[in-house]
């Protein structure tokens, strides 16, 4: 981040580790393309001196604060089996981050999966911490790269949030009145130019998706007290905070709490392909955190004599209905709907045949939806 802060792409850190009667030179090599150019967002490992533990990190998250845990060790990243693992350990990785340990879980990691993990190194396995350790290194553990695991085994977590942004009066943790610490004291913010640019950003600071999310106007969540610390907020939805948007310098404003303005975040779900019109799932690159009650769903439909899939996140409810109804007009303006649900992250991306489907639909003509 602190070279992308400075308009570089790419950067080399040369690393000299005593280990025994051996010098390992590592080069580690840090590539930036996002956007992302906020060095306070950076987490820099707390790492134990003299070791050839050199590297912690997560993987794959839609926040800094998770994903699938990946260590190097002599050079090399790898994976940690998730046998043992438990809270306690996933506190020492977040200590070691540099991210609060309060509310540390383990997580589903098949959501993380991708193809390039299989050429890892398992490094971990039956690793034990009692979760005060500052370091994996301090927790009792096989053997480094002894294991009896396959990737499918890899764990992952998601750390506390320590974020000077908090959301205050909703019914839910990823709901609320968006309020701000500045200057040794919590405030608010105006909902003047605010917009969904405006809560992504919100959303994503807190460590929740960022997609989909929604503002609330007009003291929507109640009325805050105190200092009114942003006014004219204007994101573009590529900033990692909303200091890092344009506003009124802090505290100037014109607005009454009346104005306090309050977000909608999505919750934490399982991960989904998500295309529409395409003739074959299995190329589908696009994916969508899906909501809690919500399952991934494929639907293979006939347009103008040609098959496509639609791919995306769909209510439990819905599927259910699938399940339990057999002919069923669904969104798609087609002829020969066939759909299916399934509840793992990224299954959505097959073919299906009419014994795979449920909610079938047979003989309906409509013409093509409009574009």
């Amino acid at each position: 981040m602190i070279f992308a802060a400075l308009g570089m792409k790419q950067a080399s850190l040369i690393a000299a580790i005593e280990n025994g009667d051996k010098t390992i030179a590592l080069m580690r090599k840090i590539s930036r393309s996002g956007v992302l150019t906020s060095i306070r967002l950076c987490r820099f490992a707390n790492l134990p001196a003299n070791s050839a533990l050199t590297g912690v990190r997560l993987v794959g998250g839609s926040a800094a604060s998770e994903g699938k845990l990946e260590i190097m060790y002599l050079g090399a990243w790898g994976t940690v089996c998730d046998d043992s693992f438990d809270t306690k350990a996933a506190k020492v990785i977040c200590r070691m981050l540099n991210l609060m340990t309060d509310g540390a879980e383990v997580i589903d990691a098949s959501q993380f999966y991708s193809t390039s993990t299989s050429s890892l190194e398992i490094w971990l396995d039956d690793l034990s911490c009692n979760g005060t350790e500052g370091s994996i290194d301090d927790c009792s553990h096989k053997d480094w790269g002894e294991n009896n695991c396959t990737h499918s085994e890899d764990v992952a977590i998601r750390c506390g949030v320590n974020a000077p942004v908090r959301l205050v009066g909703g019914l839910t943790s990823y709901e609320g009145r968006v309020e701000v610490f500045f200057n040794g004291h919590w405030g608010t913010v105006c909902d003047d130019s605010t917009d969904v640019n405006f809560a992504m950003v919100v959303c994503r600071e807190l460590g929740y998706p960022s997609s989909s999310p929604a503002v609330k106007t007009s003291g929507f969540y109640g009325t805050g007290a105190g200092h009114i610390w942003l006014d004219d907020v204007k994101c573009i939805d590529t900033e990692a905070s909303l200091e890092e948007c344009s506003h009124l310098p802090w505290g100037q404003n014109n607005c009454s709490h009346g104005e306090d303005v309050g977000v909608i975040c999505r919750d934490h779900g399982i991960e989904c392909y998500h295309c529409d019109g395409i003739s074959d799932p299995s190329n589908c690159q696009e994916k969508i955190v899906c909501s809690p009650s919500e399952s991934c769903q494929t639907s293979m439909y006939e347009n103008n004599h040609q098959t496509l899939y639609s791919l995306s996140c769909q209510s439990k409810l819905v599927c259910d209905t699938f399940n339990s109804v057999p002919n069923i007009i669904g969104t798609k303006r087609a002829t020969g709907l066939k759909t299916t649900c399934c509840d793992t992250a990224l299954c959505n991306n097959v073919t299906l045949n009419v014994n795979h489907a449920h909610g079938v639909i047979t003989g309906v003509t409509i013409a093509p939806s409009a574009p």
